[in-house]
Parts: structure tokens; sequence; C-alpha cells
């Protein structure tokens, strides 16, 4: 009997996945890439250590996670330690790089909460092979060259053909 493919994935959530590519996997990683311009690797590495801090807050607010006292308390020395380093910064230059290190923080958090959601209705390897292809096509138009194709769009390509996006969890 054949597979019946249905496209359920794409149609119930394309919006995620195109938030997760498009400002999750691309602008995210290029405010992470200016804000270590202008902020220096080790500026913007302790920014980034914000992540399962920023993780926690959006999934209990988006996903509803019960988040116990003990992670609670556990926020606020990891914000302070930040704030005592990052407060004494000067110069607009290291000014501007974490402000683009904490928009890569947040909109990387997001993404990171969103794929908990749609991956916990669908199989993992569907939404990655979905979301390599968007992020695929979408760098494929970013470079202005239709025949631009490189080794990872035939990858994505290959995921996406053969992955069964019918395949929801049990």
């Amino acid at each position: 009997m054949p597979v019946q493919k249905e496209n359920s994935v794409l149609k119930k959530n394309i919006g995620n996945l195109l938030f997760i590519d498009i400002v999750g996997y691309f602008l995210g990683v290029a405010a992470q890439i200016v804000g270590t311009k202008y902020g220096g690797a080790s500026l913007a590495s302790l920014v980034n250590a914000l992540n399962p801090v920023f993780i926690t807050l959006f999934a209990a607010g988006y996903l509803e996670e019960h988040v116990g006292p003990v992670r609670i308390v556990s926020i606020f020395p990891g914000l302070a330690g930040v704030y005592i380093i990052i407060a004494g910064a000067h110069g607009v230059e290291l000014k501007l790089g974490i402000v683009f290190s904490i928009a890569s923080v947040i909109l990387w958090s997001l993404s990171s909460v969103l794929i908990k959601k749609v991956s916990a209705e669908y199989d993992s390897l569907a939404v990655l092979s979905c979301s390599a292809t968007c992020i695929g096509s979408f760098r494929r138009a970013a470079s202005g060259r239709e025949n631009d194709s490189s080794f990872l769009d035939w990858c994505c390509a290959y995921n996406f053909r053969f992955v069964p996006f019918n395949s929801r969890k049990p």
C-alpha cells in the first residue's frame, strides 16, 4: 500500500517554520556575526551564554512549561553577572555589538522554543528537512542568482524528497 503523503507539516506550521528559518536561523546568525564583529568574541560569547535563560523564559510563556523555584532563582545570578560585565562597556561600537548579540540571543531562543513545539508533533527529521529546504531556497533567493546551487541545496532537496511529511509522532 503506497504511503499517502499529506502536507500537514507545511499547512499547519508554515508560519512557525518560516519564523524559525528566516528570523531564527538567518537573522539570528546574522545578528550574532555583527555582534561579534563590533563587540568582540569574548563579549559576544558572554551574551550568548544567556540562551538558556531566554529559552526558559520563552518556554514558560509560549509552551506553558512549568518553571520551578530553583530555575527562577538561578536566572537572576546569570542576568546579574552579564549585566555587571557589560555595564562597563564604553564606546558606540562596543554597545552596538552588545545590542546585536542580545538580539541574536532573543531570536535564537524564540526559534529554539518553536522548534520544540513543532518537533513535539512531528518527526524531527521531517521538521529539519523542511527547514533546511526553506533555508536553501531563501539563501538562493538572497544571492540574486537563479542558478546558484551548492552542496547544501542538493542535500536539502534530497532530504525534502524522501522524508514523508505525514510522520506524526505516536
